[in-house]
C-alpha cells in the first residue's frame, strides 16, 4: 500500500481496513483520496477526499419546496425500506442499494 494506515492503535497495530464505496453515478468524481494521520484522537485516520462536478450527474433541482404530511406516512413501509441488510441477505450490490436509498424520500411523497 501507497498511503497510511487508515488504522493505528496505541499499541502500534495498523490495518488499511477502511474503504470508501461510490456507486457508478459517482464514480470518476472522487479524487484525490488521500489518508491523513493524527487528525483526529480516533484510532481510525480521517480520510480525506474531493468530489469534483462533473457534468453527467443530473440532480435534480426542485423549484419549490417539498412538504410532507407525516401524520399519512406508512412507518412500517419506511422503516422496511430503509432497513440495512444482513450479509447474508445481500442479494444486490452497491448501486441497487444506492437506489433504495434515493428513492426513499418518494416512498414518503407517495403517502401522502
Amino acid at each position: 500500500m501507497n498511503s497510511p494506515p487508515t488504522y493505528e492503535n496505541r499499541q502500534g497495530a495498523t490495518s488499511h481496513i477502511d474503504v470508501t464505496l461510490a456507486n457508478e453515478l459517482a464514480q470518476g468524481t472522487v479524487k484525490d483520496w488521500e489518508v491523513v494521520q493524527h487528525a483526529t484522537i480516533s484510532d481510525h485516520n480521517l480520510i480525506h477526499l474531493k468530489l469534483t462536478n462533473q457534468q453527467h450527474l443530473h440532480i435534480k433541482q426542485f423549484q419549490s419546496k417539498v412538504k410532507y404530511n407525516i401524520r399519512k406516512a406508512n412507518w412500517e413501509r419506511l422503516r422496511s425500506d430503509l432497513r440495512i441488510p444482513r450479509p447474508h441477505e445481500w442479494q444486490l450490490d452497491v448501486n441497487d442499494y444506492a437506489k433504495q436509498i434515493r428513492n426513499a424520500p418518494i416512498a414518503l411523497r407517495q403517502a401522502d
